[in-house]
């Protein structure tokens, strides 16, 4: 049996013996985009390869071939070095350098009509926190740093995450070329009176209008993001 297997019956709680390479994972329970991320995060760690996202009609065996087209390691864990602790606010390496803003009357005149994307996330889809396992693969290649550090601090650390979630998901949902970005190339982040924005790393001219908001069991990202032309 295929060391994938073990990784995606761990994440579906489901036993190996029961699954067949023709299962989807939809039919394993693996409906959002966050349990997908859980598992992608887990497979890569354990056989320290890349992926691109998984869809949610993918077999079994699909995921196998897609590991096997990205060279996996046989299942070694020791091929992946193992994650460190979650950075605090004390010990958080520093964050990657604000991409600097033109005043608002040098901008060049914005389309007339957004890109709108939104994303609704159950909360209890998160892994445990504080994370361990593959709650921890998941939270470091989904969060940057900062964002881990501000949901640390935060009353409510998974509602907070699940907001940072829906408004990162929302914001790829706005563009293929948004929706190619690696999820820690943008940043959520909370500004005066608690208002989010959106910070991209990787320099890109795109102008964001962020609302995030949540229940006790949800949580809703909505997102305007104009091309800046010019």
């Amino acid at each position: 049996m295929h060391a994938a297997f073990e990784v995606i019956a761990r994440i579906s709680r489901k036993d190996p013996a029961s699954l067949d390479l023709e299962q989807r994972l939809d039919q394993l329970g693996l409906n959002s985009s966050m349990g997908l991320g859980v598992l992608r995060s887990a497979l890569q760690r354990k056989f320290a390869v890349s992926i691109t996202s998984l869809g949610r009609q993918m077999t079994i065996g699909g995921v196998i071939g897609l590991l096997d087209r990205a060279g996996a390691k046989g299942g070694a864990a020791a091929a992946s070095p193992a994650p460190g602790p979650v950075p605090s606010p004390a010990s958080r390496p520093a964050a990657t350098a604000a991409i600097p803003r033109a005043p608002s009357s040098a901008l060049p005149p914005l389309p007339a009509l957004p890109s709108h994307g939104i994303d609704l996330e159950e909360i209890a889809s998160l892994p445990p926190w504080p994370p361990d396992g593959d709650g921890r693969s998941f939270y470091e290649d989904h969060f940057t740093p900062d964002e881990l550090a501000h949901a640390g601090a935060h009353p409510s650390p998974p509602e907070h995450l699940c907001g940072i979630w829906c408004a990162k998901e929302a914001v790829k949902k706005c563009s293929a070329e948004l929706m190619s970005l690696d999820w820690r190339d943008i940043e959520i982040s909370t500004g005066p009176g608690g208002i989010p924005s959106v910070r991209l790393t990787r320099a890109a001219p795109w102008h964001f209008s962020l609302s995030i908001s949540h229940t006790a069991a949800y949580a809703v990202g909505s997102v305007l993001a104009w091309k800046i032309n010019g």
